[in-house]
């Protein structure tokens, strides 16, 4: 995976979360994380959990996941299928949006054979007299093999 796929795959979740003035700020801070010369591995997209105490709001981490995951088909081979990670879950007993430990990443990562991860979360930031509600929306992305934080990606912006 290289540094063009990584930000195609941000640049496409931000453009449909409507926040395109975020680009230019990510590109400059997009370092190269492999190298060309790097074996095609294996990607996973867990579902984003919902921090919001609405639980009508699940769909919405799970429509962010399901965003990452067609853009780095667009990009890559090697991605994990939802309904495989899905499998993965319900055989660890783990509910579907909880929020998830480091820990937990890895494990679930290891167990679908995949090197990189990418997890996060959701929650819906009520608006103060009268303002709208602001949505942020945070990822990480994780090197499974070498247990390994790679980066932390932190998008807000107030829902119409």
């Amino acid at each position: 995976m290289d540094t063009r796929a990584t930000f195609a795959m941000l640049c496409g979740v931000l453009r449909r979360l409507g926040f395109p003035h975020l680009l230019f700020p990510l590109l400059l801070l997009v370092a190269p994380l492999w190298s060309a010369t790097d074996p095609p591995e294996n990607v996973l997209v867990l579902p984003f959990s919902n921090l919001s105490a609405n639980r009508n709001l699940d769909w919405v981490g799970e429509s962010f996941s399901v965003s990452v995951f067609q853009s780095l088909c667009g990009e890559l081979p090697f991605v994990i299928q939802p309904e495989d990670r899905d499998n993965a879950l319900r055989q660890m007993n783990v509910r579907k949006y909880a929020p998830l430990t480091k820990a937990s990443v890895i494990e679930v990562a290891v167990n679908l054979d995949a090197v990189l991860v990418v997890s996060g979360n959701v929650e819906v930031v009520p608006g103060s007299n009268g303002a709208r509600d602001t949505l942020r929306v945070r990822a990480q992305l994780y090197n499974a093999r070498k247990l390994r934080h790679i980066k932390d990606f932190d998008v807000a912006g107030k829902m119409d």
